[in-house]
């Protein structure tokens, strides 16, 4: 699907051009918000970078013994992050590991999947016992500049698309949505299509975004790093946020709520 900007003028309602395969809708708005996960294309008003990982993220759903709670877990490998996420009474799991190594656990038996998923991320939530709708899927980080255009803001993984690691481009995303909706409500109607309330946004949202996406490399980098002095100190520091409560609390908030919380 593409998006195209159709009327430029920042004093009329934002007309845009929504392009599939067979049809082309058009549609005027105050504002406009690309918040699809990165699946449209914004022609020309908003180029993107990307940067591949070299790795590939294989999700699915996971039933365990006993059935999930309320708590997420995130265990950190030789090969990438495995996050196990509670969906009713099953986990959705992401589990990051390279490129070969994918297509390979993917081919396998379910019985066989389940035992390796299993080795890979240990016992503490319980025992594996049936996976299903796996599939996988590169990791890139994709940032994309603001449009240009006004009346037009690109939102979370359609602006950032971030290494799942941390569930970082989650929480930023969380915090564009709160932080735009807090713009809307401040101003009027004939405000949100003009070019200065979309440069405001981005103002605002610059920092926290600027220095997610650098944590969300640092981190990467970390936990990925085969290294086993590498892997000594980390294990260290997670201890030891373990044994510091304030301490493990105060690295929380800044990783939920960002910069400056």
């Amino acid at each position: 699907m593409k998006v195209a900007c159709v009327d430029n003028d920042p004093s009329n309602p934002k007309t845009i051009s929504i392009e599939s395969e067979t049809t082309v809708e058009k549609i005027t708005a105050d504002l406009v918000i690309i918040a699809d996960g990165g699946s449209i294309n914004l022609r020309g008003d908003a180029p993107t970078r990307e940067t591949d990982y070299g790795h590939q993220a294989i999700v699915g759903l996971v039933k365990t013994k006993p059935t999930p709670s309320s708590r997420a877990f995130e265990r950190f490998t030789d090969s990438g992050p495995i996050a196990l996420l509670p969906r009713g009474e099953e986990y959705a799991f992401v589990w990051s590991c390279g490129k070969d190594d994918a297509a390979k656990i993917l081919e396998l038996p379910d019985e066989s999947f389940l035992s390796r998923l299993q080795d890979a991320f240990g016992d503490r939530a319980g025992q594996f016992l049936e996976a299903r709708e796996k599939m996988s899927y590169p990791l890139r980080m994709r940032i994309a500049d603001q449009a240009s255009k006004s009346g037009i803001i690109v939102l979370g993984n359609a602006s950032q698309a971030l290494h799942p690691i941390a569930a970082q481009g989650l929480n930023l995303g969380l915090r564009d949505a709160w932080a735009l909706a807090q713009l809307c409500k401040e101003n009027t109607l004939d405000d949100i299509s003009n070019i200065e309330f979309s440069a405001r946004y981005m103002r605002e949202r610059n920092k926290d975004r600027k220095q997610t996406i650098a944590a969300t490399k640092f981190l990467n980098t970390i936990f990925s790093n085969q290294s086993s002095l590498l892997g000594t100190i980390r294990g260290l520091g997670l201890m030891a946020l373990d044994l510091a409560p304030s301490l493990k609390r105060a690295v929380l908030r800044q990783l939920i709520f960002g910069p400056g919380y």
